[in-house]
């Protein structure tokens, strides 16, 4: 009895052993090992006006990311916001935000920006405020990139609002 469970566990090695050394294998009948995070690239453009006058505003900070909420151990609801990237100010009001989009909760169809005032004193003094943008897909991603979800992009106008003084 106890030389045929001998064998069998010398069968059941030799199998597990083939096996280990298979599933290295990146042959035809295994495939090849993925690593990587669904993502997708993105490319927005934003101007930002003056809602009232309609003019280029200087001196705020946009941030691209996703904005939430969750209940707090209180019970209370509070706002959140994940950034993905700082905007690049090129002109007065005219920004440029690139990068990657790592699995989004809301999808890829839409973004959020979150404006800040970086000097409320000069230049008006506008709310922080944060901004739905809608993406849309403007490139496929190459073959044999599976992971890639493509390029998604926006170019929009923010229409930003002073706080009125009182």
């Amino acid at each position: 009895m106890k030389e045929i469970f001998i064998k069998v566990c010398r069968w059941a090695l030799a199998i597990t052993g083939l096996a280990a050394a298979a599933s290295c294998d990146d042959g035809p009948i295994w495939g090849s090992v993925e690593y990587g995070t669904p993502h997708c690239d993105f490319q927005v453009k934003c101007r930002v006006t003056d809602a009232e006058s309609g003019a280029a505003v200087k001196g705020v900070k946009l941030t691209l990311g996703y904005a939430f909420t969750y209940t707090d151990e209180n019970g209370q609801e509070v706002d959140g916001f994940e950034p993905y990237a700082d905007a690049v100010e090129t002109s007065d009001g005219a920004f440029e935000m690139s990068g990657k989009i790592f699995i989004s909760d809301s999808g890829y169809d839409e973004l959020h920006v979150k404006l800040t005032d970086l000097d409320p004193a000069a230049d008006g003094h506008y709310k922080d405020s944060i901004y739905v943008v809608p993406m849309v897909k403007i490139k496929d991603a190459e073959k044999g990139s599976h992971w890639n979800d493509g390029t998604y992009g926006a170019d929009v106008t923010i229409e930003a609002e002073q706080v009125k003084s009182e």
